[in-house]
C-alpha cells in the first residue's frame, strides 16, 4: 500500500473517531412536558431533539434532573411522573435503559460523584439515593428535620470539595453535605433556591428558582449570598406568551450549568402549561447564557417548550483513542517516509 493511501486510511479512521464523540460544549435541556432531551448549538444557538424519552409505556415521563458523566458517555435524566432514571447515550441519543425507583420517590436533580456513582434527589420526600453505575441503590442520604416536614430535596451538585450541595422545595434552602464525615449541615437559607444547582470554579454555587420565583441566585463557597438576587429572568429576556393565561406570574428558571468557559446557562420552564387549556396550550420556556457578571451574552430561545434542566456534553480529553490513533498513525507514516524517501507523505 502507498505512502498516500495509508494516509487516506489514516485521516477515514480520525474522522470517524471525531464523528463518534460527543460534540464538546454542546448544550442538552430537559422538556418536562415535551418528554425529550432538546440539544442546543453552543455557536449557533440552533435547536434539535438529541433524545426521545417519553414512549408508549411512559407516555409522560415528567423529565426533570440531567447530568453527564464523560467517562461512560452516559447522560443521565430523570423521570418525575413516573419515578424512573433513564440512561442515554451520550453520542446517539439513544435510550440505553432505565432504573424503576419506587412510587412517590419523584426522581428530580442528578449529580455523578468521582468514582461514577448517581447521587438522585427524591423530591417526593426527604432523601437522596446513591445508585451505582448498573442502576443498583448503595445507600441513603436522610436530610435532616427543619420543622418543615420533608424538605422535598430538588437539585444537585458537587463542589470541588467533593461535597454534596442539595436545594430543598419545602423552603429551607440548600444544605451541604459531607461524604467524608457524614456531617450535613445549612449552607443557605433563602427558600427561592430550590432547584438545580450548579458550581463555578471558583466555589461559587448557582441555584435556580422554579414554581415561585423568576431569579437564579449565586452564593459564595460560604453561603453568602450575591446580588439580590443574582439573575431576573422577566419580560426583557422573556416574553409574555401572545395569549392569556391562568397560570401565576413565574418564569421559573429551574436548571442552570456552567460551560467550559466559566459563563452561565440557564433554562427556564416559563409561565405557561402547554397541556392546560387555561394557558391556551402555550410554551413559555427559554435559555440563555450569561457570563459569570450576569450578564446577558446569547439567548438560544424564548417562547418554546419549558426546559427543567441543562447539562454539558463533554468529550473526555484523556485517554483519547483519537491521540492514540493520532500517534500510531504518525509514526507509521514516518517510518515509510523514511523507507521510501518520498518529499511528500499526504
Amino acid at each position: 500500500m502507498s505512502v498516500r493511501v495509508r494516509c487516506g486510511v489514516l485521516l477515514g479512521l480520525l474522522f470517524t473517531i471525531t464523528a463518534a464523540m460527543p460534540a464538546s460544549g454542546a448544550i442538552v435541556a430537559t422538556g418536562f412536558f415535551s418528554g425529550t432531551v432538546e440539544r442546543f448549538d453552543p455557536v449557533s444557538g440552533q435547536q434539535s431533539t438529541f433524545a426521545t424519552i417519553a414512549s408508549a409505556a411512559d407516555p409522560f415521563p415528567g423529565l426533570a434532573g440531567i447530568a453527564f458523566h464523560s467517562q461512560s458517555n452516559v447522560l443521565y435524566v430523570s423521570a418525575r411522573i413516573s419515578h424512573r432514571i433513564y440512561r442515554v447515550d451520550g453520542t446517539s441519543g439513544a435510550v440505553l435503559g432505565f432504573t424503576q425507583l419506587a412510587d412517590g420517590s419523584s426522581p428530580a436533580g442528578l449529580a455523578v460523584d468521582s468514582s461514577g456513582n448517581l447521587y438522585v434527589a427524591n423530591a417526593g420526600g426527604n432523601t437522596v439515593s446513591v445508585l451505582d453505575s448498573a442502576g443498583n441503590q448503595t445507600g441513603s442520604i436522610g436530610l435532616p428535620d427543619m420543622g418543615l416536614g420533608d424538605n422535598f430535596p430538588s437539585g444537585l451538585a458537587f463542589d470541588s470539595l467533593g461535597r454534596l450541595m442539595i436545594s430543598t422545595f419545602a423552603g429551607a434552602g440548600v444544605f451541604r453535605y459531607n461524604p467524608a464525615d457524614f456531617t450535613m449541615l445549612p449552607f443557605a437559607s433563602n427558600p427561592t433556591a430550590n432547584a438545580q444547582i450548579a458550581v463555578d470554579g471558583g466555589g461559587n454555587v448557582y441555584v435556580g428558582g422554579a414554581a415561585f420565583s423568576n431569579d437564579v441566585l449565586k452564593f459564595t463557597e460560604d453561603g453568602a449570598e450575591i446580588g439580590s438576587p443574582f439573575l431576573t429572568i422577566d419580560e426583557t429576556l422573556l416574553p409574555q406568551p401572545p395569549l392569556g393565561y391562568t397560570s401565576m406570574d413565574f418564569t421559573s428558571p429551574s436548571g442552570v450549568v456552567i460551560d467550559a468557559d466559566g459563563n452561565l446557562i440557564v433554562a427556564a420552564l416559563g409561565r405557561t402549561n402547554p397541556f392546560e387549556g387555561g394557558d391556551n396550550f402555550q410554551s413559555n420556556g427559554g435559555l440563555w447564557k450569561f457570563s459569570p457578571d450576569g450578564t446577558l451574552l446569547q439567548t438560544f430561545g424564548t417562547g418554546i417548550t419549558p426546559l427543567s434542566g441543562v447539562a454539558m456534553l463533554t468529550a473526555i480529553p484523556e485517554p483519547s483513542s483519537i491521540a492514540v490513533l493520532s500517534a500510531l498513525g504518525l509514526s507509521a507514516v514516518v517510518a515509510r517516509y523514511r523507507r521510501t524517501k518520498k518529499s511528500k507523505v499526504c
